[in-house]
């Protein structure tokens, strides 16, 4: 079997228990955000994520939008 070698794929950022984290909600600066489907669960799971594990020292607003014609929610890092 032939393996190929792939240059400059960067690892996968992983969180403190060394999972692969499922929002980049820890890579975020201060203004950065991102947008997600439509889905009132999917809301609830991604802004418990952010409100749960940095309630002390990160601030994160979530929000719905209209993008491209289409309603999406987008999660904003404010501090």
């Amino acid at each position: 079997m032939t393996y190929t070698i792939d240059k400059k794929v960067p690892l996968p950022h992983l969180n403190e228990n060394g999972r692969t984290e499922k929002y980049p909600l820890s890579q975020m600066a201060v203004g950065d955000s991102f947008r997600f489907e439509w889905d009132a669960a999917l809301r609830s799971t991604i802004r418990s994520s952010a409100f749960q594990k940095w309630k002390h020292t990160r601030r994160f607003v979530t929000k719905a939008v209209v993008e491209d014609g289409k309603r999406w929610f987008r999660i904003w890092r404010v501090k």
